[in-house]
C-alpha cells in the first residue's frame, strides 16, 4: 500500500483561494477539485490544519458541527476510494424519512477507512456500497424513520461488510446518495494523521488530486471523472 503523503501545492493556499474567487469558483488547476462538484465544506472553526476558508462557496453555511466536504454528485453515481485504505467502520442510518426536517429519502450509509499511517477518511450519505452487500435487507434495513442511534446497533456483519477489507486507490466503494426530494450528494470527512494527531482539513483544497492513478502522491477524485 502506498504511504499517505500530505502534499501541498507550491502556490500558497491563500493565493489559490483568491484565484478561484476571481474565476467565479472554477479552477483549471488539475490538482484541485473543480468547484462545480463541491458543495458546502467544513465549517471553518472545525478545521485544525491548513486553510480553513471555504474556497468554492464562501457564502454557503453548513451546520456548526460540520467536519466534512460535500460533493454534489447525482444519486446512484459511483464513489471511489481516494487512496489505498482499509475498512474500519460501517454505520447505516439510511431512512425512508427524517421527520423533524421533512426529508425523504434520507440516504446515510457511512463507511470509515484508515490508511497505513492511520489517517482516517469517512464517507457518508451513500445510497449503497459493494462493501455492504446486505444493505437494504432485513438485517441491514433502510429504517422507516431516522434515528441517530439506530445505525450503531448494527454490526458491520449485519450489512455484509468485513472490517479490514482493503480497497485500492480508484476502486468503487459506494454510490452517491440523496437527502430530501432533490439534493443529491455524498460527504467525506478528511482527517490526515499529522505528527501523531488526526486533523480535520478542507480536503478539496488541502490535497492534490488526479483523475487516474498515475501519481502516488495525489489522491484519486472520489467521483467519476474524465
Amino acid at each position: 500500500m502506498n504511504n499517505l503523503r500530505i502534499m501541498r501545492s507550491p502556490i500558497p493556499i491563500v493565493g489559490i483561494a483568491l484565484v478561484l474567487i476571481l474565476q467565479g469558483c472554477k479552477t483549471s488547476n488539475p490538482d484541485r477539485i473543480p468547484c462545480l462538484y463541491v458543495g458546502t465544506s467544513v465549517t471553518p472553526k472545525n478545521v485544525t490544519d491548513g486553510d480553513s476558508s471555504r474556497t468554492c462557496h464562501p457564502d454557503w453555511k453548513g451546520y456548526p458541527e460540520k467536519k466534512s466536504v460535500t460533493f454534489e454528485i447525482r444519486r446512484g453515481e459511483p464513489v471511489f476510494a481516494i487512496t489505498d485504505m482499509k475498512l474500519k467502520k460501517v454505520i447505516n442510518r439510511s431512512s425512508k424519512v427524517r421527520v423533524e426536517q421533512n426529508m425523504s429519502p434520507y440516504d446515510d450509509l457511512m463507511l470509515e477507512f484508515t490508511t497505513e499511517d492511520d489517517s482516517r477518511f469517512s464517507y457518508y450519505h451513500l445510497s449503497g456500497s459493494p462493501l455492504t452487500p446486505a444493505y437494504n435487507t432485513e438485517k441491514c434495513p433502510i429504517w422507516e424513520t431516522f434515528e441517530t442511534h439506530r445505525g450503531y446497533k448494527l454490526s458491520p456483519a449485519d450489512c455484509g461488510a468485513e472490517i479490514g477489507t482493503m480497497v485500492v486507490k480508484g476502486e468503487l466503494i459506494g454510490y452517491s446518495g440523496r437527502v430530501g426530494s432533490d439534493h443529491d450528494f455524498f460527504d467525506i470527512i478528511f482527517e490526515p494523521m499529522i505528527e501523531g494527531k488526526l486533523h480535520v482539513v478542507q480536503g478539496d483544497i488541502y490535497f492534490r488530486w488526479e483523475c487516474g492513478n498515475e501519481d502516488f502522491e495525489k489522491f484519486h477524485l472520489p467521483f467519476k471523472c474524465d
